[in-house]
């Protein structure tokens, strides 16, 4: 990957050619013949809760910036195999940064993937970075795909109590509970920016709920997806020593399709979160099949253009695509580049 030449007999710089596909082909084999994680990951988050993790494409490399990758809603990793590829063959972009992804189970709720994600950061900085001494470090870009973007503006806000009076009627100092429970909540439901995450992109987000077609959706998938162990008994005990302190309908947290449903009371509340105005926010979202230029693109026939958009950004890009295609769009891929500060190779 960043070799470019070897010495080989009487030539000193014989010049070198990659396939870098075939590590990722590589990886997914291995990873399949373990079992489907999207599928597993989806149904019965609980089994592959402990397997959610930071993963480097290559060894850490000193000095340059991760851009850490997450998917969306039944996917894993490997979605953006095509935008991993194009990226490391961009001149320059391998002497900048370095590509991490995230993966995780997408049956729970983004809130509980997203307190996993806060703590896969700092754990991995600390591994790799004990002494601080790497500013690249500090310097994260943050590309979240679909239900993946929702994990990412969780990594660049401040909640106050805003998520955590969506779930309940009372605060939670107010609450008796054991002290590993308190912890949970504090976890899930009381977070700050990171101060890793410079920079955020946010590929057909949608951060109002997607389509009224997942309403439909979120019925069928709430009677497949197998709720956590852990998260039953949180409930259970917060409720049995305060009772009705939970709000209807939130008393178990919802599934993931249910909280990316339009209806969901907690998209309002995350949508009115203060983002740090020290990250820099960019928008990429899809116009189904009009072109952007023709007006008449109202989404992504998943993500309505309104539900993706963030006054925040930046930068607002549309792309003639589906929710289906558009991570591996070459507009988009080319956008990411622009943002990244790479003219196209």
């Amino acid at each position: 990957m960043r070799t470019r030449s070897v010495a080989f007999g009487a030539d000193p710089a014989l010049p070198l050619r990659a396939d870098l596909g075939v590590a990722s082909a590589q990886a997914r084999a291995i990873q399949e013949e373990r079992g489907p994680f999207a599928l597993a990951g989806f149904a019965r988050p609980e089994l592959m809760l402990d397997k959610a993790d930071i993963r480097m494409l290559e060894p850490y490399q000193k000095g340059r910036s991760p851009i850490l990758l997450i998917h969306g809603l039944l996917d894993d990793p490997f979605l953006f195999n095509d935008m991993i590829v194009a990226l490391q063959r961009t001149p320059g972009f391998l002497d900048r940064h370095q590509i991490w992804v995230f993966r995780y189970p997408t049956g729970v709720t983004f809130i509980r993937s997203a307190s996993i994600l806060r703590a896969k950061i700092e754990e991995i900085s600390a591994a790799v970075d004990p002494g601080a001494a790497d500013p690249a470090m500090s310097d994260w870009t943050l590309l979240g795909y679909s239900m993946g973007g929702l994990l990412t503006r969780l990594q660049i806000s401040w909640s106050d109590d805003a998520v955590w009076n969506v779930v309940s009627n009372r605060p939670v100092d107010g609450l008796t509970m054991s002290d590993d429970a308190r912890k949970t909540v504090r976890n899930l439901f009381f977070f700050e920016p990171s101060p890793r995450v410079k920079r955020a992109v946010f590929i057909a987000t949608p951060h109002d709920g997607a389509s009224p077609e997942i309403a439909v959706a979120s019925w069928l998938a709430t009677r497949i997806i197998q709720r956590p162990a852990d998260t039953r008994q949180l409930v259970t005990e917060i409720e049995n020593a305060n009772p009705g302190a939970l709000k209807p309908g939130l008393r178990d947290l919802p599934s993931s399709v249910d909280t990316l449903a339009s209806y969901s009371p907690l998209l309002p509340a995350i949508r009115r979160l203060t983002i740090n105005p020290e990250v820099t926010i960019h928008t990429i979202a899809g116009t189904g099949l009009h072109s952007p230029e023709s007006g008449r693109g109202r989404g992504d026939l998943v993500v309505p253009l309104t539900s993706a958009h963030l006054d925040e950004a930046v930068s607002e890009h549309h792309v003639r695509a589906t929710h289906s295609d558009i991570y591996y769009n070459r507009d988009t891929i080319d956008e990411v580049r622009r943002i990244l500060g790479f003219a196209d190779p």
